[in-house]
């Protein structure tokens, strides 16, 4: 290769490299200007009188969309966590560097309380995790020996639902998850993940 092609093949690489960090460097200026952080369910408590069911720390949350690929794989990484309320279902996975757990998905039987499910991203770009309202009671479970897991319609009236096919829960425990039955909210209810004291 000549020595002005290799030039040119470094000069692209930093290019792409620095449009890479400016991009990153807007993302951060944006978040921090609207108030997104990232939520840790090492840190989120249940509200006055929720009661947690169920909780899986090897469990894995998809939510797969409406137009997909027509075969797909999900992969089994057991790094995830659901929680199960009689409320609400938390789903996180572990952050990639370090081993707290990130929520990702709260999904509510029914409306949310907080009128999140009713905005299009689910509060994803105003709280950093996406409200999603589900059909309550509608669970599919499929007991597959290998790959046990759960599906969960979305309620089709809510914004967040739009483009969801369903969410797909991979858990071991499949046969003994608890979906939470639509509930009314005390008004002092909050969906947001309070910080441990």
């Amino acid at each position: 290769m000549p020595r002005a092609a290799r030039g040119h093949a470094r000069m692209s690489l930093l290019i792409f490299l620095g449009l890479l960090a400016g991009l990153v460097a807007l993302a951060v200026i944006v978040n921090r200007l609207r108030g997104v952080r990232a939520h840790y369910l090492e840190d989120w408590r249940p509200d006055a009188g929720e009661r947690i069911l169920f909780r899986d720390d090897e469990a894995d949350t998809f939510v797969v969309p409406v137009n997909r690929a027509r075969y797909g794989w999900y992969k089994r990484l057991r790094r995830g966590t659901v929680i199960a309320t009689d409320r609400r279902i938390l789903a996180g996975a572990k952050t990639l560097f370090g081993g707290k757990r990130m929520l990702q998905f709260m999904l509510y039987p029914g409306a949310a309380p907080d009128g999140r499910s009713a905005k299009l991203d689910g509060g994803l770009f105003t709280r950093g995790y996406r409200t999603l309202a589900i059909v309550p009671g509608a669970v599919e479970r499929v007991p597959d020996e290998a790959r046990p897991y759960l599906v969960l319609k979305p309620l089709p009236d809510e914004r967040s639902s739009t483009n969801v096919d369903f969410v797909r829960i991979y858990t071991d425990k499949a046969a003994d998850f608890p979906v939470p039955a639509e509930t009314t909210w005390p008004a002092s209810a909050t969906s947001l993940p309070r910080p441990s004291r």
